[in-house]
């Protein structure tokens, strides 16, 4: 009898995996995808030699980057934060 309440509650784990996702596109007149990328200067996990590469390859799929390194310059003012879609913690 136990084995019954396992199977349904697999078969509804699969149905929902197998569900399709909505797609969001955005239209191509909503402009420029903008992140915050919040990094740091440290050497050891050098986040200043990689937000470049990013910004290179997504920026050409309309993703631009702005590239801060403290927390105050990133949080410090809602109207600066105010300008971007997201915000990239390195």
């Amino acid at each position: 009898m136990k084995t019954l309440p396992r199977l349904l509650g697999f078969c509804l784990f699969a149905l929902c995996l197998g569900a399709p996702l909505p797609v969001i596109q955005a239209r191509p007149n909503d402009g420029p995808i903008r992140v915050l990328f919040l990094g740091h200067e440290s050497e050891h996990h050098n986040s200043g030699a990689f937000a470049p590469m990013l910004m290179q390859a997504l920026g050409r799929d309309a993703i631009w980057f702005d590239y801060v390194t403290t927390p105050e310059a990133a949080f410090g003012d809602a109207d600066y934060l105010d300008h971007y879609d997201a915000v990239l913690l390195y």
